[in-house]
């Protein structure tokens, strides 16, 4: 039986997802996306890591970007793995870009590049990636924008396609932090960080699914574009909690699209910003009750605010 759940485990403006995949032939590949903020003692850690352990095996950990809220836990998780041996992420393969490594000292991407030493790393901007996993084929996005008979037998294979960064974008993210180590300039340029984290498509059993980090629409949205036969996009987790900035025109698009589902993080205690005010007055007036938004947000709006951890890509919620 084919299984594409989704676990939303983010705690307030924080950002951490468990994607569960299995196919007909009962292979399975389960990814977590990023980790909430760092803290061992922490309530999100703790859920995190209790998550984890049911799993018998956790095959991929993608860290969209350094920001805290998105690699803090990640960091607790790799700092008690190296004190406590946990066995679930022995054999986890990574997909991260790398920052600091050999170029400068960066706080908590310091520390965790120095955890993840010798470990298997994927990064987002290869020209190719081996195909060695029995489920999840891993894609660059030129070899994805002109796929047309790549994408073969989606109840056994997951295709997930990297859409940013590319290496430029990197490297413009080492550079601003070289300026910082060289003293140049005293603060991180974090929009650029935020633009620059991993966005990704994921493609199973017939459902599309994009995961946007704290990337900015405007940029990515040409690149999805050009991808051959995307005509439905079943789901998108919205950049950067639903910053206006983040966000211009994504609610258009997604109509385009047909999408209805949407996974928005943001403060419990809704502030307006996370997110913005006008996305959530936008996607009901595009969508009305149609639109199914999976938030621990008080949004304060009635009938399509799902506060559902789980979400069945493959079936009803």
């Amino acid at each position: 039986m084919l299984q594409f759940k989704i676990k939303n485990l983010s705690v307030e403006q924080a950002d951490c997802f468990l994607i569960l995949l299995e196919n007909s032939d009962g292979n399975s590949c389960n990814i977590l996306v990023d980790g909430n903020r760092e803290g061992k003692s922490s309530t999100s850690f703790l859920s995190m890591k209790k998550e984890i352990e049911k799993l018998s095996k956790l095959d991929y950990i993608i860290v969209t970007h350094v920001d805290n809220d998105h690699i803090g836990g990640i960091l607790s998780l790799f700092q008690e793995y190296s004190t406590h041996k946990l066995n679930k992420l022995l054999d986890t393969t990574l997909i991260y870009n790398y920052i600091t490594r050999d170029r400068i000292s960066y706080s908590q991407a310091k520390k965790f590049e120095d955890l993840i030493e010798g470990r298997l790393v994927i990064q987002s901007y290869k020209e190719t990636y081996e195909k060695k996993h029995c489920l999840l084929k891993i894609l660059n996005i030129s070899e994805r924008c002109i796929a047309t008979t790549i994408l073969t037998n989606r109840d056994k294979n997951a295709y997930l396609t990297f859409i940013s960064p590319d290496k430029a974008g990197i490297e413009a993210v080492i550079k601003d932090y070289k300026d910082i180590k060289n003293k140049i300039k005293t603060s991180p340029n974090k929009s650029l960080v935020n633009k620059n984290s991993i966005s990704f498509l994921l493609e199973f059993g017939g459902s599309s699914v994009l995961f946007l980090g704290d990337t900015y629409w405007k940029e990515v949205q040409p690149i999805v574009g050009n991808i051959k036969n995307l005509e439905n996009i079943n789901l998108i987790k919205i950049p950067h909690h639903g910053a206006s900035k983040n966000n211009e025109n994504i609610i258009e698009w997604s109509f385009k699209m047909h999408c209805k589902k949407f996974i928005i993080t943001g403060k419990e205690n809704w502030d307006k910003e996370h997110p913005d005010e006008m996305i959530i007055e936008e996607l009901n007036k595009v969508y009305g009750n149609n639109v199914k938004i999976y938030s621990k947000i008080n949004l304060k709006i009635d009938g399509n605010v799902i506060n559902s951890e789980e979400i069945d890509m493959l079936g009803g919620e």
